[in-house]
């Protein structure tokens, strides 16, 4: 049977009734397709009963790109300044809510989890880590990353953020970086793994994952 992976949705407002919902971009369902798993996007709520229903289904996990966390997530450690609360965009209190939630909920489970852009912010969060509200030179286009350790074959990335890892969490090992410093992925070594390699938690920065979620067992 194949394993079934979860996803975590965006929050989308329909245009015409303001109702808000899930929403997740084809390339996450796809990649994860192809790659002999099962997509399976949870709805977006923050009931704990609700999310325990659909953890307990997943053999792995996917936390998704998107908005910013909200100032009130603690998510920056600090008060921001008026211009970095200015930078914060598509927030969303319940996302927040709930993907940290479910981060907690599976690293204490070690359940294999992989967080892409905001997904790795979460994980950095939910470990005791912190964010930096706004950066420059990320939003737009690719760069190159310098890895320590290589997760995949990828030397350049997709680059479409303005926020970075700013304090990392005790338990993350950085892994790889972009040419000015920023942190671009990380795993969390897991107990029942001997060093490294058995690692079940990976993050990345940027979106490469979503080609090589498709691609890596073609070698």
């Amino acid at each position: 049977m194949k394993p079934l992976i979860g996803i975590s949705p965006d929050v989308i407002t329909h245009e015409v009734t303001k109702r808000r919902g899930s929403f997740c971009g084809e390339a996450y369902s796809q990649a994860i397709a192809r790659a002999g798993g099962v997509p399976m996007v949870l709805p977006l709520t923050s009931n704990h009963k609700t999310l325990d229903q659909c953890l307990s289904k997943c053999d792995g996990f996917l936390l998704s790109g998107g908005g910013d966390l909200c100032e009130a997530s603690g998510a920056y450690g600090r008060e921001l300044t008026k211009a970095e609360k200015k930078s914060l965009s598509r927030m969303d209190p319940v996302r927040d809510e709930m993907e940290l939630y479910l981060a907690r909920w599976l690293v204490k489970r070690n359940v294999p989890l992989l967080g892409i852009c905001r997904g790795l912010q979460v994980m950095n969060v939910t470990l005791g880590g912190t964010l930096l509200a706004d950066i420059h030179g990320h939003r737009d286009g690719t760069h190159g990353i310098k890895w320590t350790r290589r997760l995949f074959d990828c030397r350049r990335v997709n680059s479409s953020h303005h926020q970075a890892l700013d304090r990392i969490a005790p338990s993350l090992k950085v892994v790889a970086h972009s040419d000015d410093g920023i942190v671009e992925a990380a795993v969390l070594p897991t107990a029942r793994s001997t060093g490294d390699e058995g690692s079940t938690l990976h993050g990345m920065k940027d979106e490469a994952m979503k080609g090589q979620l498709s691609t890596e067992d073609e070698g």
